[in-house]
């Protein structure tokens, strides 16, 4: 090979070397940039992915609402930095007005925020009803009215235009006074710790509370039961006569046992105003509440007074007076008479027994021998057929009945019973020392007759002067006449101690008998199969 072949191709060999140093720099090279850029693009990426911006430096929040916890209201970013930041609100209490320091830490930063509870709602008032009643000169907290106060903070009550009414009084502890009836336009303002207000119209009706009135004690015999609301009265300026709305509540032992039982009666108004009054019932024995009604201190037929025995009794009088005991009786004594062809007989009688069909009469078997039909003669001279029930020679006893329905004016009579003790009468010694009288009246009800006298003996036996006297007799010295056998001879109490029914001269002196109370009673029982006295 020549010399410049050989040169040559050393030149080409050195340049092929030149050249690949020059490429592996250009390729280092290379590789450095892309290494610069793919750090710059992961860097970007990086950058991408962790940004993260603050939203806001001051967050207010409404006093009763929650301080969110989100971290997205805090800073704004991807969700994988949110997850990884963390939100202090250890500071902050959500129950208090105030300004609170809280932050959100992220990687190496730190966000500060300013959170501040505020309250800037006005309280909103539920009220329990639309009809806002207030009573007459009463104190009255309008407050009362209200159901409920949504706010998270105390509440005070004021009112804006009260001084303009000059009816209405404002009390210092805020309450009001209202001293004329009528609707009164009142507005209310309710205003909570903080300055927040709201209003609220009123239309407040003022009336007067209902009044209760009538019979507000009673008195019952042990057994039975009282309509306590059956004379008790209420009355109310706008509604009228509320009567009918009343209620009372009493202990039900009051039927049972003996004592005072409180009632307490209320009654309230259209417009819910009330009114409450107490009464009682007063709870005796049967006996009691009956000589209650014998010496008047109570009304038998009253609504107050609930069972007595006998509604009707005369009664006795509790002093020893015979023109008291006689004027006791009047209503109770009667004249029987009735007309033949060729006589005309009368006699007297007196009523022991009034039903709700029936008047049934006490008189002499003599004075209706053989008469199905008497006519007889009230105090006030009304006459009424009677019938003959019963009658018997020894002793002398008849019964007449006469229906109730045949007396027409029976409720304005007010016709009694001859009052009968019939153990007062056996506790009597055989010859006792007291007055006596009896009471006879005329067919048109006039004074026939008024006569006294003492009794003599209290029974015997006048069997070996007369045939069929062989029951026990009540000697009297009340003088007796013809037209008044059959008549209640009564002492000076009032108590029936016989019926009048013959005399006779005996050693020269005219003596006077009577059909004893016993004998009475027990025909009685023997006629009609039940006692009739209940002493």
């Amino acid at each position: 090979m020549s010399q410049c072949a050989t040169s040559a191709g050393k030149k080409e060999e050195k340049l092929s070397e030149k050249n690949n140093g020059l490429n592996k720099k250009k390729r280092i090279l290379g590789l450095g940039f892309l290494a610069v850029g793919v750090f710059l693009c992961l860097f970007a990426l990086f950058l991408w992915i962790f940004k993260v911006t603050q939203k806001t430096t001051e967050l207010h929040v409404e006093l009763g609402e929650k301080v969110s916890t989100d971290i997205s209201d805090y800073i704004s970013g991807k969700n994988f930095s949110l997850k990884i930041s963390s939100l202090d609100l250890k500071n902050v209490d959500e129950s208090s007005v105030g300004t609170y320091e809280a932050s959100v830490r992220f990687l190496y930063k730190k966000f500060s925020y300013t959170i501040i509870i505020e309250d800037t709602t006005a309280p909103k008032v539920n009220f329990k009803t639309g009809d806002y009643v207030c009573e007459k000169d009463t104190d009255v907290a309008l407050s009362d009215f209200i159901e409920s106060v949504t706010d998270e903070s105390e509440v005070t009550y004021s009112y804006i235009n009260v001084n303009e009414d000059e009816s209405i009084t404002r009390n210092c502890d805020n309450t009001l006074v209202f001293s004329e009836n009528g609707i009164h336009p009142v507005f209310m303002r309710v205003t909570d710790e903080y300055g927040n207000s709201s209003d609220y119209y009123m239309p407040v009706r003022v009336d007067t509370a209902p009044y209760i009135y009538g019979t507000l004690d009673y008195y019952v015999a042990v057994g039975s039961e009282m309509d306590i609301t059956s004379d008790v009265h209420a009355k109310d300026e706008v509604d009228g006569d509320l009567s009918s709305k009343v209620e009372g509540r009493v202990s039900a032992a009051y039927t049972k046992y003996p004592g005072d039982y409180v009632i307490t009666y209320n009654v309230k108004d259209s417009y819910g105003l009330s009114a409450t009054t107490k009464g009682l019932i007063h709870t005796y024995d049967a006996l009691m509440i009956q000589d209650m009604v014998n010496t008047k201190k109570i009304d038998p037929f009253a609504l107050n007074v609930a069972g007595v025995i006998n509604p009707y009794d005369c009664g006795y009088i509790e002093e020893s007076d015979m023109d008291a005991a006689i004027d006791n009786i009047k209503h109770a004594v009667l004249k029987i008479h009735y007309e033949t062809p060729r006589t005309r007989t009368f006699g007297s009688g007196y009523i022991v027994k009034i039903t709700d069909k029936e008047i049934i009469c006490a008189t002499n078997n003599h004075v209706v021998t053989d008469r199905d039909y008497v006519t007889v003669s009230f105090y006030d001279g009304t006459n009424v057929e009677a019938r003959v029930v019963a009658g018997k020679v020894s002793p002398d006893i008849a019964f007449i009945s006469i229906e109730r329905s045949d007396v027409k004016n029976f409720d304005e009579l007010d016709l009694k019973t001859i009052h009968i003790n019939r153990g007062y009468y056996e506790s009597l010694s055989s010859k006792p020392q007291f007055e006596m009288g009896m009471y006879c009246i005329n067919e048109n009800g006039s004074l026939w007759l008024e006569r006294t006298g003492k009794i003599v003996r209290k029974s015997g036996k006048l069997d070996k002067y007369f045939e069929n006297y062989d029951y026990a007799v009540t000697q009297v010295s009340v003088r007796l006449t013809p037209g008044v056998s059959g008549s209640a001879i009564i002492d000076s109490h009032g108590n029936l101690l016989c019926m009048a029914a013959f005399y006779w001269v005996h050693d020269g002196n005219t003596e006077y008998y009577g059909v004893s109370v016993t004998d009475i009673l027990d025909y009685y029982k023997e006629v009609f199969g039940q006692r009739l006295e209940y002493y």
